[in-house]
């Protein structure tokens, strides 16, 4: 039984000259073509000979059994097809007389069927690498702040957005290609069918290494944050000092907090492409020998304080945006007030014991709910000073 083995085609169906040339010198290196697919070729081993290869256009005005008989007649043995492309093989030199096309032009009106479908697939992959690239950037300006703190919602689009532009790359390449072939046709000229196809060779494995290496990146990236997520404590302890406005710094030393590391007392340090910063704290307690204004009790007051660093002020901006129209948010009471401590504040206050804000200095946002009987005036001096140690941190 003769030894076969299979290759991987490194060629693009317009690569007709590079193709040829090197099946040729397969064979001279002792391995014939016995069948091929659009991805795959498979050789059998034989004894180094000369074997001619030609790739033929498929017509769309003739039968294929009709011209694979009629070509036949010739000595040209059909081996298979690749697409549009069907591949024959010829022992021994080639005249011209023996050619498949002997006449440059006619040939070249054969490759404008090839040279039509790359165009369109070309225009296509550039209508594809656009359209995601708005759909990524559009997502920027959503009213939805997952956009901004969660990768899963922008790092698919950007992710993807490389092959695209290689695929886009490609089909371009394709497409000028192919229109050099036929100018070189209608010119006269005849193709090289033993060009030096090496150069070819090593771009497009170097092409597709690019996307190997891609899709590991992507997938390695991908399966650390979902190992990073299962192993995190959910519920993480609030250390001594924090990023964001606590209950100690409103309240000082006389706040007694109510445990620490459990639902109502914990610290959340969490990151994005586009939020590298983002802390969260949950904090509650109590006030020894202080009851609420209305005598209701002990006075327990509770925080939820959220600090984010966005990438550049822009960002940032669009982000308070889209807390503000975030229906999880229920900001729809929010008012905009005018300080010049921030350089952009939204309040929403239920009663005297009760208010929320969203406020902004540069590319740091806070959102703070606040239950407790301190003054608005006096907790938003305080995410000042906060806010500034918060953009100044690395």
């Amino acid at each position: 039984m003769k030894k076969t083995k299979r290759k991987w085609i490194w060629f693009d169906a317009w690569d007709i000259e590079e193709f040829e040339s090197w099946l040729t010198d397969m064979a001279e290196n002792g391995w014939k073509l016995i069948r091929l697919n659009h991805w795959i070729a498979t050789f059998e081993q034989c004894e180094p000979r000369q074997l001619q290869y030609r790739c033929e256009i498929k017509s769309k005005n003739q039968a294929d059994n009709e011209r694979i008989d009629f070509y036949e007649e010739f000595s040209w043995d059909y081996i298979g097809s690749r697409q549009l492309i069907d591949v024959f093989q010829c022992e021994g030199e080639v005249t011209l007389k023996e050619e498949l096309h002997t006449d440059a032009a006619e040939f070249s009106d054969a490759l404008s069927n090839l040279k039509r479908e790359i165009y369109w697939r070309a225009l296509t992959a550039v209508g594809l690498t656009l359209a995601l690239f708005w759909i990524t950037w559009s997502s920027l300006t959503l009213s939805s702040t997952s956009h901004f703190l969660d990768n899963t919602s922008t790092q698919l689009g950007w992710m993807l957005l490389p092959y695209y532009l290689i695929l886009c790359w490609t089909m371009v390449r394709g497409m000028v290609h192919i229109s050099f072939l036929v100018k070189k046709l209608k010119k006269g000229q005849m193709l090289n069918h033993r060009v030096n196809y090496r150069r070819r060779l090593h771009i497009n494995r170097g092409v597709v290494g690019a996307v190997i290496v891609l899709t590991v990146v992507y997938f390695s990236f991908s399966m650390s944050e979902l190992l990073e997520t299962l192993g995190e404590n959910q519920h993480p302890k609030i250390p001594e000092n924090v990023s964001v406005l606590s209950l100690h710094d409103v309240l000082g030393d006389t706040f007694i907090q109510s445990g620490n590391g459990n639902h109502d007392n914990h610290y959340t340090l969490e990151s994005s492409l586009l939020a590298p910063a983002q802390v969260e704290l949950y904090q509650g307690g109590e006030v020894p020998g202080m009851e609420w204004e209305d005598g209701s009790g002990p006075y327990t007051p509770t925080i939820r304080s959220f600090g984010y660093k966005l990438r550049t002020e822009w960002l940032a901006e669009r982000f308070v945006t889209a807390m503000l129209e975030d229906s999880f948010s229920s900001l729809s009471n929010y008012s905009f007030e005018t300080d010049l401590d921030f350089d952009e504040i939204w309040v929403s206050q239920t009663d005297s014991a009760s208010f929320t804000f969203v406020a902004r200095i540069d590319q740091v946002v806070f959102q703070v709910y606040y239950f407790g009987m301190e003054p608005l005036e006096e907790v938003l001096a305080l995410s000042v000073e906060k806010m500034r140690g918060f953009l100044d941190e690395e």
